[in-house]
């Protein structure tokens, strides 16, 4: 029976960003009402509530403010307690806070009509990594966030997102899978460090650390000699009509280049090399071809006979299809969810495209059925595991 997991869920907005300049004589957005002003003389800040006070606060974080002034005019609450409070509330519950701010110190004296609170703030971030803060909204926006860092080899990636209440570890699976999804970028997974700022609430910040194989410019050669040799391959192949089919592709890989190594590299270039190279990174060179060739490709990860394996997932003109590992051309086949699940595949069936309604004789692939006998067997060739 086919294993349902739960879909990777997050719902991202955009944060607040910023404060106006402290030069203005007054602050205001059409975001959230912020309850300060700048003093006439442009020298401090002036609030009268609490939530003035903070927002204050938060405007030296913003700013990457040392060092400020807040007069508090018409204060009837109990300002040393709310000072301390409105300083955890920056640093414990507020996202930049947490994420930027170290420790923040205050002396308070009364002055006539007013309190003069001078403010210290200690950072544990410079202000080019927040100002590298970038914004993402929706899942499918930290996913692309994340891809992109992945295909440029990024050393680090901060977002800042909202309504965000799923943990690290799904961070990690969407760094995963933009790594199979970039297989110009496959030369190794990259280690994955993930830091969420707070640790509970709907708006946070995301700091990614990926620590790659090897060298930046190494890995940007290397990528640049995979695409050069995977559009050597296409152009050397032409299709036989104006459009690669899927099965022209499969079988074009499978003659060009030695059969899997289970000892091999795990990278496509390794496998386009015709070097020793495993079932991963024949996978990853056949995606790559499809990519370079214009046709959408992802790489799915799952289990066949209870041990861990990969193949393609591929749009085959009639929807989207599996297309199980073949270690021969008789084997190469177009598979709808039904079927694959016949063939004993468990797959994450929420993290990919629907495989679904596969009824078109696409040429080079056997003709299949959608229907698969009740005790689960099925006539297809069963596919490699890795």
């Amino acid at each position: 029976m086919k294993t349902r997991l739960l879909a990777l869920a997050l719902v991202v907005a955009v944060l607040l960003s910023g404060c106006a300049s402290m030069l203005q004589q007054s602050y205001s957005s059409s975001v959230k009402h912020v309850e300060y002003t700048v003093a006439e003389d442009s020298s401090s800040l002036r609030a009268e509530t609490y939530r003035g006070l903070v927002d204050a606060i938060l405007y030296f974080v913003n700013e990457h403010v040392t060092q400020g002034v807040i007069r508090l005019y018409n204060y009837t609450s109990n300002v040393e307690e709310d000072l301390a409070n409105a300083c955890l509330e920056v640093t414990e519950e507020d996202p930049l806070g947490a994420f930027a701010v170290e420790d923040i110190t205050y002396e308070f004296s009364r002055i006539v009509s007013y309190y003069e609170v001078n403010v210290s703030l200690t950072f544990s971030r410079t202000i080019e990594e927040i100002d590298s803060l970038q914004l993402a909204s929706g899942p499918s926006g930290i996913r692309m966030k994340i891809q992109d860092a992945v295909a440029a080899f990024a050393p680090t990636l901060l977002l800042r997102v909202s309504y965000f209440s799923d943990d690290a570890d799904s961070i990690r699976a969407m760094v995963a899978q933009a790594y199979y999804d970039t297989p110009s970028s496959a030369f190794g997974m990259p280690e994955v460090r993930v830091s969420i700022y707070p640790e509970s609430g709907s708006q946070r910040i995301i700091a990614i650390e990926l620590d790659w194989p090897t060298s930046r410019a190494a890995l940007i050669q290397q990528s640049g000699e995979l695409i050069w040799a995977a559009d050597e391959l296409l152009s050397l192949n032409p299709p036989a009509d104006e459009q690669y089919t899927p099965a022209e592709l499969a079988t074009l890989l499978l003659q060009s280049i030695p059969p899997i190594d289970p000892e091999g590299a795990s990278d496509p270039l390794s496998a386009l090399a015709s070097l020793p190279a495993d079932q991963l990174a024949h996978t990853l060179a056949l995606e790559l071809l499809f990519q370079r060739a214009g046709i959408d490709a992802t790489l799915a990860t799952g289990f066949v006979g209870g041990v861990s394996t990969c193949w393609l997932i591929v749009d085959s003109g009639d929807g989207y299809r599996h297309l199980p590992f073949a270690s021969t051309v008789e084997e190469i086949q177009l598979c709808t969810d039904l079927e694959m699940s016949g063939l004993g595949y468990l797959w994450a069936e929420d993290m990919y495209p629907d495989c679904v309604n596969y009824n078109a004789e696409i040429s080079g692939i056997p003709p299949s059925s959608d229907e698969v006998p009740a005790d689960g067997t099925s006539d297809a060739p069963s596919a490699e595991s890795s």
